[in-house]
């Protein structure tokens, strides 16, 4: 049965010499507020967090993960789509708007991410599009102020093949931060996507 009442999230976690979020605009450092000197971390990094821990911990299928092909390379959404299609028993000859509903329920069955977060896959000329019952804040701040280092390391290859010594690496971390992240159940689109209070209970 689907969530039936909104509710309220708030997700705190610990983050302990790495890079919370790096900002690919800023040479990948982490993303922080120049004005109060907090850590900044966006909704896209928290659902990243979510993901590899229900995948990885709880051992719970999700759709968005790194998939690779026959001779290894690394799937896109089409490609990811064709997975669900496939068992999902899509046939060539289906309209449209029956390959989607096959590939939707399937995948809303399967992947907890889809129902927690909504997905948009292509199929065909049409797609797989779900709105998540489940958002966070666009923007998310530690509860203190931080101070990235600056840190080098020996990376694990030579920079080049005539090169007799390991490269250096570069990184910007944060010795520590505590990061809040608020967020929202909305049980409207629960419905669309099925999302249960078991579903919820394991964020």
């Amino acid at each position: 049965m689907a969530v039936t009442k909104r509710q309220e999230i708030l997700f705190i976690y610990e983050t302990k010499d790495c890079n919370p979020n790096g900002d690919p605009l800023d040479e990948n450092k982490p993303r922080t507020d120049p004005e109060t000197g907090v850590v900044t971390v966006t909704d896209v990094r928290i659902k990243r967090t979510i993901r590899d821990y229900l995948y990885g911990t709880k051992g719970l299928e999700i759709l968005v993960r790194d998939t690779f092909d026959a001779k290894g390379y690394l799937k896109d959404g089409k490609g990811r789509c064709e997975d669900f299609a496939e068992e999902a028993g899509v046939d060539k000859k289906d309209n449209i708007p029956t390959k989607v509903d096959k590939i939707q329920k399937l995948i809303l069955g399967k992947c907890i991410d889809a129902r927690l977060f909504g997905c948009t896959l292509p199929v065909d000329k049409g797609s797989v599009k779900v709105t998540g019952p489940v958002q966070f804040n666009g923007f998310n701040r530690s509860l203190h102020r931080v101070a990235p280092i600056f840190v080098q390391g020996t990376a694990g290859f030579a920079s080049g093949k005539e090169a007799t010594q390991k490269s250096f690496r570069e990184d910007y971390i944060i010795p520590y931060a505590c990061i809040a992240a608020y967020g929202i159940v909305n049980e409207i689109a629960a419905r669309s996507t099925q999302l249960s209070d078991t579903d919820v209970s394991l964020l």
